[in-house]
């Protein structure tokens, strides 16, 4: 995973949506909200249309709705 602001191999860099916080700008009293990765102790709240994607998927007859999220842990005092 890699936080707004990064740059890939290929050159392009990862920005926010036009409609997001900017890069660089504080929000609510943190610096540079827009470079931030929000963590959620629940996958499922994490899972909500409002944080997650939905992508569709047309398989014959029926068509699937998927969400991609990623699970990451953090080792305690690290």
């Amino acid at each position: 995973m890699r936080p707004s602001g990064s740059k890939l191999a290929d050159g392009t860099t990862i920005n926010p949506l036009p409609s997001h916080i900017p890069l660089n700008e504080t929000f609510s009293g943190i610096k540079n909200w827009g470079k931030a990765i929000f963590v959620s102790p629940s996958i499922f709240y994490s899972a909500d249309a409002a944080y997650a994607e939905r992508i569709l998927s047309n398989s014959g007859s029926t068509t699937d709705r998927w969400a991609v999220l990623v699970e990451a842990r953090v080792r305690p005092n690290s």
